[in-house]
């Protein structure tokens, strides 16, 4: 993609929270929080879609418009990236990609990897995306190499 997702999914966010979205699925999140998922990657791992979501809880309906996406089961390895948004978060996958991956003995998964947004509660600096104390996570699925 050069680099387009870099202006391209910070603006998908910056639309949805304007919009409205994410304060709709915020309060169905499960344990993890608010999802970014990448999915449906080309074969060059170049072209994806990017979702927001929220684990499916039982019991709880989901918006209109909204769509599911079952994640197959994987190992993931799970970065976390401390700082404001979206460069801490986008420097964590440069590492993971340029960084941990050449040098491990794993290559990605082949499955839809995501990041993971924690809900804190109000007033806290970790759930605060300026704050430089914000905590979000990667997780990449994995396969061993060869």
């Amino acid at each position: 993609m050069g680099g387009e997702n870099l202006v391209s999914i910070p603006q998908f966010w910056s639309d949805c929270h304007a919009q409205g979205k994410v304060a709709v699925l915020a309060p169905l999140c499960g344990p993890l929080g608010l999802l970014g998922v990448c999915a449906e990657m080309d074969a060059k791992g170049e072209d994806f879609t990017y979702l927001i979501g929220a684990e499916k809880t039982v019991g709880k309906s989901y918006p209109a418009g909204t769509r599911a996406l079952s994640l197959p089961a994987a190992t993931y390895v799970v970065f976390t990236s401390v700082g404001a948004m979206p460069h801490a978060i986008q420097d964590v996958w440069k590492a993971a990609y340029s960084d941990w991956f050449p040098s491990s003995e794993y290559e990605h998964g082949g499955t839809p990897d995501f990041e993971v947004y924690p809900m804190f509660p109000d007033g806290d600096e970790r759930g605060d995306p300026g704050s430089l104390k914000y905590i979000s996570e990667v997780w990449i699925p994995l396969k061993k190499k060869g």
